[in-house]
């Protein structure tokens, strides 16, 4: 994922959590979900990435 689709993910995700009227600590702790789930799906596809490279 490039870093602006990130930005763009994650600001997403606060403006719908503050639509849903959300406290600040409840957004933040939204947020931190948020990014933990896109880094651990990037891991992911980077470590399938890694996986498929031939043996040197």
């Amino acid at each position: 994922m490039k870093p602006k689709d990130f930005q763009a993910s994650l600001t997403a995700c606060i403006v719908d959590a503050r639509r849903q009227g959300l406290s600040d600590t409840a957004i933040l702790l939204e947020f931190l979900e948020q990014t933990r789930l896109l880094i651990v799906k990037q891991a992911l596809h980077v470590a399938g990435q890694e996986s498929r490279k031939p043996n040197s």
